[in-house]
């Protein structure tokens, strides 16, 4: 049986650490957010917005794409 529950340890980036290491404008991350649009969030309390570094993570691998090779 897989275990689901989140790593409590782990640190929650800001948006703009987040963007920083996504190599984007944290109004980027902004404007995702909006549109339903990039990696996963979690929000503290009612304002405040942060980002898993797994989750920053995940994203990234579910962009990349393998170059076709010519035959």
């Amino acid at each position: 049986m897989t275990d689901t529950r989140v790593n409590i340890t782990e640190r929650l980036l800001t948006p703009p650490e987040a963007a920083e290491l996504l190599g984007i404008a944290p109004q980027t991350l902004a404007n995702w957010r909006s549109m339903g649009k990039g990696p996963r969030f979690v929000r503290v309390g009612s304002r405040s917005v942060r980002y898993r570094l797994s989750d920053l993570l995940a994203y990234v691998e579910s962009l990349e794409t393998v170059a076709a090779v010519a035959a």
